[in-house]
């Protein structure tokens, strides 16, 4: 099997770098193919399409030995511009061509639908190793100067310039917790021996507290005589005295009820007296009925007008 190419990398030497990078235009095409399967020596083939033809047939017979094996099997086949052609089959899946680097580092998968087109994805995958190269390279040096700041951030921090206030402020505080816990346990042994200690009589307590033998005899005495009085009897009287009761009350404070009023409700009295008694009251008209017959009806029962007499207008 090929070794996993996520967990090895790439150690080309520099020859053989140079060699494969080398422009295709610079050289003539030069291919090592397996003729056949089990086979010892590669052929040379100077010939696109008959390499590729070639390469083709090798892999029908790798693909067939897997499916006959019903195991997976990865062979290399031949090379090209100082790079391995690798083959890898499966009896369940369709096999796959890839361009390995001699260190066994895996480049990149060759297109083989066509037998020119193989050299021509083979070619692609070689012009872009350096492309790939220095694109590694450039990730190195970013990598190694993060790995340089981080060095002296970690040397930095080694010595906390802030460790001194930090230590003092530790011990400040470390001072004041232990400041209240010493007056808490101070505070609690004085509860405890308060709690402890025989309870005293306040003065003047003796005279509350204590009965005497002449106060109980006055209380019973006094209790006594409550009981012995008469009971109260609450009586309702008939309605007929509670009216005449009343009636004598309402009596009794008539001649307290001249009051001024009173007395202008005389006078009052005394003008309506004097007023002519020609003069009669004020009457209210009949209301006329819908057919207007009540008109005349009405005409003939109203007063004649007189002098000095109020007349009211009718509403209808």
């Amino acid at each position: 099997m090929l070794p996993n190419p996520g967990r090895q990398s790439v150690q080309i030497p520099g020859s053989t770098i140079q060699a494969c990078t080398t422009p295709a235009a610079d050289q003539a095409f030069t291919a090592l193919v397996m003729p056949t399967l089990g086979g010892t020596e590669q052929a040379t083939f100077t010939e696109r399409e008959s390499a590729g033809e070639a390469v083709h047939h090798i892999i029908e017979q790798v693909a067939a030995a897997a499916i006959f094996q019903r195991a997976p099997i990865t062979a290399i086949i031949g090379a090209y511009r100082g790079l391995d052609l690798v083959v890898r089959t499966h009896h369940l899946w369709q096999p796959d061509l890839a361009l390995q680097s001699p260190t066994g580092h895996r480049i990149g998968d060759i297109n083989a639908a066509t037998a020119s087109g193989i050299w021509q994805s083979a070619t692609r995958l070689i012009n872009g190793i350096a492309n790939d190269m220095a694109g590694t390279a450039q990730r190195i040096i970013a990598h190694r100067a993060r790995i340089a700041t981080i060095d002296q951030e970690l040397t930095r921090l080694a010595t906390w310039d802030g460790q001194v206030a930090y230590d003092t402020a530790v011990a400040e505080l470390a001072a004041i917790i232990t400041a209240f816990a010493v007056a808490d346990e101070a505070a609690q042994a004085g509860a405890q021996a308060t709690a402890a200690a025989p309870a005293t009589d306040a003065p003047g307590t003796d005279t509350t507290t204590t009965l005497h033998a002449a106060t109980i005899a006055a209380v019973l005495a006094l209790q006594s005589a409550d009981d012995a009085g008469p009971a109260l009897i609450v009586t309702i009287p008939p309605a007929l005295a509670s009216l005449a009761w009343m009636e004598a009350q309402r009596s009794a404070r008539e001649p307290m009820d001249e009051s001024p009023d009173a007395e202008l409700n005389l006078d009052a009295r005394e003008q309506v007296a004097d007023l002519p008694q020609s003069i009669e009251p004020l009457r209210q008209p009949r209301t006329p009925t819908r057919d207007g017959a009540a008109g005349s009806v009405g005409a003939s029962l109203r007063p004649p007008a007189r002098a000095g007499a109020f007349t009211q207008l009718p509403l209808f």
